[in-house]
């Protein structure tokens, strides 16, 4: 182990700070000390920022889909395009197939199952 990381503290002991600061000067970066609470607390935020702008771009491209069916079927039915109805109706039902592929998707990512605790753990 080199002198820019310190060992997390075990149990039972106080928390230490874990001073990250390998090259913070020569980047300038302002070395910070910080527990490994503090770490996974800024960790566990920027998941969740990360998590929500992904979701806003996967709905974001998902509605620019469901636009551009929505004017081609306006288009059908002002005889400006032409399609079967059969390619028509699947196009319908793919998209709203879309929609709950996508909303499950990102619930689940969004929203993960709690973690259950295996036997032996408290």
């Amino acid at each position: 182990m080199n002198d820019d990381a310190r060992a997390a503290p075990t149990e039972g002991r106080a928390a230490s700070p874990l001073v990250l600061s390998a090259d913070a000067d020569r980047k300038g970066y302002i070395a910070q000390e910080l527990t490994l609470e503090q770490l996974q607390r800024r960790n566990l935020a920027q998941n969740i920022e990360l998590r929500r702008r992904f979701a806003s771009y996967l709905l974001s491209i998902h509605s620019l889909v469901n636009a551009a069916v929505l004017v081609l079927v306006f288009l059908i039915a002002l005889n400006k395009a032409t399609l079967s109805e059969r390619v028509v109706i699947t196009l319908i039902a793919s998209t709203v197939a879309e929609l709950a592929g996508l909303v499950l998707a990102v619930a689940t990512y969004l929203f993960p199952a709690p973690k259950t605790r295996g036997p032996g753990t408290e």
